[in-house]
Order: C-alpha cells, then structure tokens, then sequence
C-alpha cells in the first residue's frame, strides 16, 4: 500500500508519528513523508539542515519531504506564530505545485499543535479523493482556550471553522483519548468514524535497551519530571508543593527539560535557599531509561478544567512503560487510569496541598509496597497501550478502506 504521511514534525523530533512511519515501512508499505525542517524542541534548526539545505531524504525506509519554515525561536507568542504560518504557507506552495508526485492509496495527517498543519491532508484528500486518517493528539481550539487569555471572539470561531471541516471531512478520527470521542461527537461527527488509538511509549523506554547513562541522582527518594516545564503542566502549582515542603531532607525533587517555569524553579530554589531542588538540560530521549532507573517516583501534573483534562499525557505512558511509581496531581482520564492500574498516587489537578502530602507518603511508603505499584504500572501499560497493539489496529483499518 502507498501511503502519504503529512505533519509539520518528524525524525529527528520526537514525535510518536516517526513510529508510526516506520513500522508501516516494516510491514511493507511504500511512505512519503511531507513535514518540516527539524527544529523542535530547541527552536533553530537541527545540525545539516537549513532553510534552504537538505530538503529531500530517506529516512528509515521512508521518502521525506522537508518544506522550509521560520524555527519557532524560544516559543513565545510571535515565534510560534511565525513557526506554524510558514509551514502552512509551504505546505500550500508544495500542493499547489503538484508535489509529491506519488500515487498514494490513503492520506494520514498528524493533528498536533497546530492544528492547521493538519490541513495540508484536506488538499490532498480532495486532489485524489482517497481515505483521509486524521489522528487527533491535541483537541483545538479547547487547547488554546485553556492555555492562553484567548477565550473567545474571531480568533476561536476561526478555528473552530477548521476543526469541524477537518473532522467532517476525514474517513478515520484515530483519537488518543476516549474523552476526545465526545468533544469530536458534539460536533456532529459520527461515532463509528472515531477509533480509539492511545499512546504508546517508544522502544527505548523497554528496560535495559539503551546504553546512554543519566548522570546520578542525589542520595534520597527521588521525585522526577521528565519534559516541558509549562503552562499545560500548571508549575505554579508545582511550585507551590515544593514550597510547603521546603528542604525536606528525604525529598529530592527533579526536573529534566525546559520551558517558561525553569526559571521560577531556578529561582524559587535560590530564594528560599532549597538544596533539595535539582534542575537538569533537556536530554535526548535515549538518556531517559537510565534516568527512570534512578527515580523512585515519576511526576505527572496536567492544568486542571474540563478542556484540557480529556488529554492524557503520553508521558504516562512511557513512565508506566518502565515500570515506575507515579506521582500524580491531575484529573479526567489519566486520573482514572491511574487509579484503575493502582500504580500510584494521584490528587486533583491544582491541588499543591494534596501533592506535596502525596510525595511526604510516597516518600514513606515500604520498599515491598513501592515495588508492588511499580508491578501494576508496567502491567497496565502490557494490557493496554504497546505500541504491537496499536499498530494491529490501524492495520486493520487500512485494510477496510483500501
């Protein structure tokens, strides 16, 4: 089957589409990859390419395109814009031009942030009049409601225009949360169009599997966040957990990556003089099963509200993955699986209190009771979300429509 593969990400970022890709390349599919030039998460472009450098290559048995677009800087307001309308205006110029000259069978477009940059999979599906697979990760314009001072007005209702045509005009909604089926349905999309489709954990979070080592962690019970420090990820409330807490002598608390709240915890550590506070560079995604070997707790926090709380995390999935206790201030969906699979302990979202009470009786739990929620994490994650599982799934359904 020839298959046409559209987002504004891919290899070398660290997207759950590049796996996507290329297991389809494994079981035999011919794959053009149309997306952009590498630059996210650091904002400029990837070493070897360029605005104008290395727009054509193979990768993993698959054909990519790379358009040109403006890097999205330190992701403040205007570089972000400039980020997501460059590559929706290159995507426009590639349709426009007639390219990829390639006789796909089905067209599967990545809904992320932005959600324009699944558009480019409309023109082609109409251009060919062949089965469009849009696969939602991100509900829009839900996300920019809860995330920014946007509530309303031109700007939402401009958006939301292009949801409903998205949703409407695609074959296949693959949505990564059951919550989104209703969001997706009250816009008057049928229910047998929507397939469940979570996520998975990449290949080198299974144990022992990759051989880059995290530097040590501090000697105690180490608490570990592993990503963007955000707006998403309500850091304030973070931030007001380890504050109750002060320098808890038993508590480590450990962030890995970057984002707007680093430089709170920076300088939330030196005014309150907390030594048990410790903050690392972002790290590829190969350092993180030494770095899940040494905790003794992952933190999982997500913004509370109705919108935002239909998303589950996909970093859930690669903590449950390894097998690791999860410490988590969050609610809807994630919450509910977390106190289905007992692997943790889990407050509502917002709730700094609860968080901070939560890692004190972690932090105190008996090693055999510690190893048993670890048991339960990773077989929840076996039962319910590998990445075998998925992909069965949308094998199945290529075969339905083509």
């Amino acid at each position: 089957m020839k298959i046409l593969f559209l987002s504004q990400y891919f290899f070398p970022e660290n997207f759950k589409g590049n796996d996507l890709v290329f297991e389809l390349v494994k079981h035999g599919h011919e794959v053009v990859v149309v997306t952009g030039k590498p630059n996210y998460p650091q904002g400029k472009f990837f070493p070897g390419y360029g605005f104008f450098k290395k727009s054509t290559e193979k990768i993993g048995g698959a054909t990519v395109y790379r358009l040109p677009l403006i890097p999205r800087g330190k992701g403040g307001a205007l570089g972000l814009s400039l980020n997501y309308f460059s590559f929706y205006i290159s995507s426009a110029l590639f349709f426009l031009l007639g390219k990829p000259k390639f006789d796909y069978d089905v067209i599967i477009t990545q809904q992320l942030s932005p959600m324009t940059s699944a558009l480019p999979g409309l023109w082609y599906k109409k251009k060919r009049n062949k089965p469009l697979f849009t696969w939602v990760l991100d509900l829009w314009p839900e996300s920019i409601v809860a995330t920014t001072p946007i509530k309303g007005g031109l700007v939402i209702n401009w958006l939301e225009g292009l949801v409903r045509k998205l949703y409407h005009s695609s074959d296949v909604l693959l949505v990564s949360s059951l919550s989104f089926k209703d969001a997706i349905m009250r816009r008057g999309v049928a229910s047998d169009k929507i397939i469940h489709f979570p996520n998975w954990a990449e290949d080198v979070f299974k144990r022992d599997s990759s051989k880059q080592i995290f530097q040590q962690l501090p000697d105690g019970f180490n608490i570990v966040y592993a990503g963007n420090l955000g707006e998403a990820q309500d850091f304030p409330s973070v931030i007001n957990a380890i504050k109750m807490l002060g320098n808890n002598k038993r508590i480590n608390w450990n962030f890995v990556g970057d984002g707007r709240f680093k430089a709170d915890l920076m300088a939330l550590k030196t005014e309150l003089s907390l030594d048990n506070v410790y903050l690392y560079p972002q790290h590829p995604v190969e350092f993180m099963p030494s770095l899940f070997k040494q905790a003794d707790a992952m933190l999982l926090t997500l913004k509370g509200g109705s919108l935002i709380s239909q998303t589950v995390p996909a970093k859930m999935q690669a903590y449950m993955s390894a097998g690791k206790l999860i410490l988590a201030m969050i609610d809807g969906e994630a919450k509910d699986i977390l106190m289905q699979s007992g692997c943790g302990f889990v407050v509502p979202a917002a709730d700094s209190t609860g968080l901070g009470e939560a890692a004190i009786r972690a932090s105190e739990l008996p090693l055999e009771d510690q190893h048993e929620m670890e048991k339960k994490s990773l077989l929840y994650y076996q039962e319910n979300f590998t990445k075998e599982t998925a992909l069965s799934k949308i094998g199945q359904l290529l075969a339905r429509f083509c």
